[in-house]
């Protein structure tokens, strides 16, 4: 009899161990990054924190955003008409403006930003990697490490409209696979381009990279807008997942099937 309290009490320790371990695993990943999708309702810009967005999903203030925003979380801004001005004190890892009327977007630091077909969008922020695709209308306010500039159709041509006020390490400019440029070290206020016609001077970028230029090479092979399906749709898509609970189910099942065993050998015992 001491021997079978034993094995349950060797078991219960294991099962309660293993718990513990995974309720701290489920802790890490629900504090992973969120994805406030933005949308006017009501004549009122208004989030949820997932996305793609859900009609049957409550809806809540831009306030109430700003006090839960962490670094890192992603924002996706959708189609509107209403203007939008969107400050926020914590960087971004991924902005995309979908579709987007005009949104003004400020931020210490964006890792990713996607400005989409038809959108309009001002980028008050360093950004690392900054893609632009079709009839849009931007402007970054601040250093672009890496632009790409290209079409969601392979026989498209350039049709975007882009300024920056701060410096641009490497543009990279295409329709399909034709290369229109590439350029480095483009200075700060001089790049150019309405309507898909590059307006920039030769003497402020340069056609090599120098020896101070981190350069960034090309990361769309395709010429699909990420609205479809490149990989600005895979990072929205990317959100942590909690794990798969069902196996902690059965642990604390069995756990608490040692502890019923170990209770009931004791009340025998007595």
């Amino acid at each position: 009899m001491k021997r079978m309290k034993k094995v349950f009490a060797v078991i219960l320790s294991l099962c309660m161990m293993f718990t513990a371990s995974c309720i701290t695993k489920l802790t890490v990943e629900a504090e992973g990054a969120t994805t406030y999708t933005l949308k006017v309702v009501d004549d009122e810009w208004r989030y949820q924190p997932n996305y793609p967005w859900e009609d049957t999903v409550q809806h809540r203030e831009l306030y109430y955003m700003h006090q839960n925003f962490k670094d890192g979380d992603k924002v996706v801004i959708m189609e509107s008409d209403k203007r939008l001005e969107l400050e926020l004190t914590k960087t971004i890892s991924n902005l995309t403006f979908m579709n987007a009327g005009t949104a003004v977007v400020t931020a210490p630091y964006v890792e990713e930003c996607y400005v989409l077909r038809g959108s309009v969008g001002v980028i008050n922020a360093d950004i690392n990697k900054a893609y632009v695709y079709d009839t849009t209308t931007c402007n970054f306010n601040k250093n672009v490490q890496y632009l790409e500039i290209t079409t969601d159709k392979p026989e498209a041509k350039l049709s975007a409209t882009i300024g920056a006020i701060g410096e641009i390490a490497h543009v990279y400019a295409h329709e399909g696979d034709h290369l229109v440029f590439d350029i480095y070290d483009v200075k700060a206020g001089t790049f150019s381009l309405v309507e898909g016609a590059f307006n920039t001077a030769e003497s402020n970028f340069s056609r090599t990279p120098s020896s101070n230029t981190v350069v960034s090479a090309p990361a769309q092979t395709t010429t699909t807008a990420p609205a479809t399906s490149s990989s600005a749709t895979d990072e929205l898509d990317d959100v942590p997942k909690t794990g798969d609970i069902v196996s902690y189910y059965w642990m604390l099942g069995l756990a608490a099937v040692c502890m019923t065993g170990g209770l009931y050998l004791k009340k025998k015992n007595v």
